[in-house]
């Protein structure tokens, strides 16, 4: 699946390799399909968008 970051209007992060997205209290962990992961972590502005 697609996932976008934007802080405000600043794109952070496009990838559209996500397989698994868990929300871990402060933030989210994104795996991607290549076995490596990231952490989002969650704060005003934050917007994430999965398609």
């Amino acid at each position: 699946m697609k996932i976008t970051v934007k802080n405000g209007e600043e794109i952070l992060i496009s990838r559209e390799d996500a397989v698994s997205i868990a929300d871990k209290g402060g933030a989210y962990e994104v795996i991607y399909a290549d076995e490596t992961g990231q952490l989002v972590y969650k704060g005003e502005g934050i917007k994430i968008t999965l398609e």
